[in-house]
């Protein structure tokens, strides 16, 4: 049964403002309690009979598909690389833009975007750049198929990094003075190093005092083009190599197709609603099609709401002009046009609970949507005892009904972005409280049992001094050790959330 149809049977049982029992009243009512049983924790059970249905009102939603084909011909003038065959195999024998149309060529057969050429003049011609030979100089070497080595500058030689090419380094044995203790045979006197001569510094370990090493990346400062390979020489880019080009003159036969796609919305109609029957739409579920028709055609006319219509023809409207492509009759022409029209039925469903008014939407065959309804009146309280439960420190209990609240959002299908971020902030807030407590409980008591042995151990054997350092010792391993035991406690915590 349609909207149309449900409304007209409704009115046979109006009264008194609301709607008297019937058949179709009472699955509506069926369909509001199984939209409500899919929401947990509000404990509203049997909600569609506990409500006064006040008026039902159609607010269908369309989605119009349109889709144009327009065929472009114009007469292009390009230069190729010539290989010995024509560009366009296919000629045709015209003289002026006058003439485009006047051919018989081949169309598409659907709805799809294709380019097509037919020759009309070509010219070869020598190319110019590379004068026939098909290369050109490489601009990498300039024609020598080699260049200077970045890694040495060109010198076939590198720095040592020992010496950084100063070929000497601080003696090593008398650690760059030049002079040494004697032995005992001269009473230890300074003597001049033997290994410097004096001289404080020797000739480098590494490089044998050269300074450099021969570069491993080029042959003495040079290496080849990475872009010729050495030869100096390149393809030419405007011939491909071929040496010759041709101008070609030729038809250009452009299909092109326009796919729009553009919503209609009866008034009331919400976004979040909106977005809803566009899932629908998207996933082919309670959709009412109407077929496709070609333009021009008033099929589509019939039993549409003048809203939509004006709609309807505003979409047309933008079909058949298509200002982009130049002057229609003589750029282009209108080959196909086609319109898509789906449509979900809505309807709007005022209702009474408790002295209180609200509005809840059906579309499709069983979707439901509400913005503000009893059900959301009783997550909005849920957060707020939440809050209350927060301030009072009473953790376990906020956690319990946040997460509640979580679960009605989602059953709702509204945001609950705001309610996971709370959640996390009570995590937070227990996993400090185990914190404290494990530190407390894991901290103070042995502490209090250590204070007093060590007082009394203190006391009884305060002659030995030794024993007084142990007994210090005592006192304070069980604490560190009992910090331990709460920050082992915290990871607990942690690892339970």
């Amino acid at each position: 049964m349609g909207i149309d149809q449900f409304k007209e049977s409704l009115k046979e049982h109006t009264r008194d403002g609301g709607l008297a029992e019937s058949k179709e009243t009472a699955l509506l009512r069926k369909r509001i309690s199984k939209w409500a049983d899919s929401v947990e924790h509000h404990g509203l059970d049997n909600f569609g009979d506990k409500i006064e249905i006040r008026s039902v009102t159609g607010r269908s939603s369309y989605l119009v598909i349109s889709d144009g084909e327009y065929e472009k011909r114009s007469i292009q003038t390009e230069v190729f690389s010539y290989s010995g065959k024509r560009i366009f195999p296919q000629v045709v024998e015209i003289s002026s833009m006058d003439e485009v149309w006047q051919l018989n060529l081949p169309l598409v057969e659907k709805f799809a975007s294709q380019v097509k050429g037919y020759g009309i003049n070509e010219e070869v011609y020598t190319c110019q750049t590379c004068g026939g030979p098909g290369e050109v100089t490489c601009d990498g070497c300039g024609g020598r198929g080699e260049n200077s080595c970045s890694n040495c500058g060109g010198s076939g030689r590198v720095a040592c990094d020992h010496c950084r090419g100063r070929t000497t380094e601080n003696c090593h044995r008398c650690g760059g003075r030049g002079s040494m203790q004697g032995d005992s045979t001269i009473n230890y006197r300074e003597i001049t190093c033997p290994s410097c001569n004096g001289r404080q510094r020797v000739p480098c370990s590494s490089c044998g005092g050269s300074g450099a090493f021969q570069c491993s990346h080029c042959n003495n400062g040079r290496v080849v083009c990475r872009s010729c390979s050495g030869s100096g020489r390149l393809t030419c880019g405007k011939c491909d190599g071929t040496g010759q080009l041709v101008r070609c003159e030729y038809l250009k036969d452009a299909f092109i197709h326009k796919h729009t796609k553009g919503w209609f919305h009866s008034g009331g109609v919400s976004v979040d609603l909106s977005k809803r029957i566009a899932q629908k739409v998207a996933e082919a579920k309670d959709v009412s099609m109407i077929e496709d028709v070609s333009i021009p055609s008033e099929a589509f006319d019939v039993g549409l709401e003048q809203g939509f219509l004006e709609f309807l023809r505003k979409t047309l409207s933008t079909l058949q002009v298509a200002s982009e492509l130049g002057s229609i009759g003589r750029d282009y022409r209108i080959l196909r046009q086609r319109i898509g029209i789906r449509k979900v039925e809505v309807a709007e469903i005022a209702y009474r609970y408790e002295s209180k008014e609200y509005v809840i939407w059906s579309y499709g065959t069983s979707g439901m949507w509400a913005g503000v309804s009893p059900i959301s009146e009783v997550r909005e309280r849920l957060f707020e005892s939440v809050q209350q439960n927060i301030k009072q420190k009473d953790l376990s209990t906020a956690l319990e009904d946040i997460d509640k609240a979580i679960v009605m959002a989602e059953g709702e299908g509204v945001q609950s972005k705001e309610y996971k971020k709370l959640r996390g902030e009570i995590i937070g807030m227990i996993k400090r409280q185990y914190l404290m407590g494990g530190i407390v409980g894991g901290t103070i008591v042995p502490v209090i049992g250590n204070i007093f042995g060590a007082m009394i151990g203190m006391m009884y054997w305060n002659v030995f001094e030794g024993r007084i350092r142990l007994e210090k010792q005592r006192f304070l391993y069980p604490c560190f050790a009992s910090l331990f035991v709460g920050v082992l406690i915290y990871c607990l915590a942690c690892i339970q959330f």
